[in-house]
């Protein structure tokens, strides 16, 4: 092959390799790109979620404050869920708490007498000291659901309070719901 006609192949060729480094650099860019719209739409979802739990704490920390019924505060709590590392949070009022600690106690009870020797005469199942914690919530909540009620008609800041939690949470759903889809 002579000069020319290598120069020639070179000067043909150029635009190729041109054109195929430019087809990887915009291909290099658009992979970038993704990368940050994920990024960005990750971080505006935990925003949201964030706005949404504080909206939420706030509307409760209200409650608390003029709820003038101990039983009927509502207190959060994280623990990790079962076979996950993550934490599932949860607001109760005391008093499902204070029946699911009495159900514990009496489920423990329960399996202490039967493994004591002391019991093996027969009675191995004493009976439960309390209701079972299902029972003893379902008593207590219309008496909670008229108390929410009293505390939101008579304090506004807790209506809005809760009207703010509502659309927060309505907020987060949406940009969930339209993520997946």
């Amino acid at each position: 092959m002579d000069i020319r006609n290598a120069t020639l192949v070179f000067a043909l060729s150029m635009p190729f390799s041109v054109l195929a480094e430019q087809a990887r650099s915009s291909q290099a860019q658009e992979v970038q790109a993704k990368p940050e719209e994920i990024v960005i739409t990750g971080q505006r979802l935990q925003q949201l979620r964030t706005q949404m739990m504080d909206a939420e704490i706030k509307a409760y920390d209200f409650f608390n404050h003029f709820n003038d019924e101990k039983r009927f505060n509502i207190s959060c709590s994280s623990s990790p869920s079962i076979n996950s590392h993550i934490s599932r949070r949860l607001c109760q009022p005391e008093f499902e708490i204070q029946a699911m600690a009495d159900h514990a106690a009496d489920y423990y009870e329960n399996v202490s007498a039967y493994f004591d020797p002391a019991n093996w005469d027969g009675n191995k199942n004493p009976p439960p000291r309390h209701l079972p914690a299902e029972g003893v919530i379902d008593l207590q909540q219309g008496d909670y659901h008229h108390k929410m009620k009293q505390v939101a008609e008579q304090h506004p800041e807790f209506l809005q309070a809760v009207i703010e939690y509502g659309k927060k949470r309505d907020q987060y759903e949406k940009a969930t719901t339209t993520k997946g889809k």
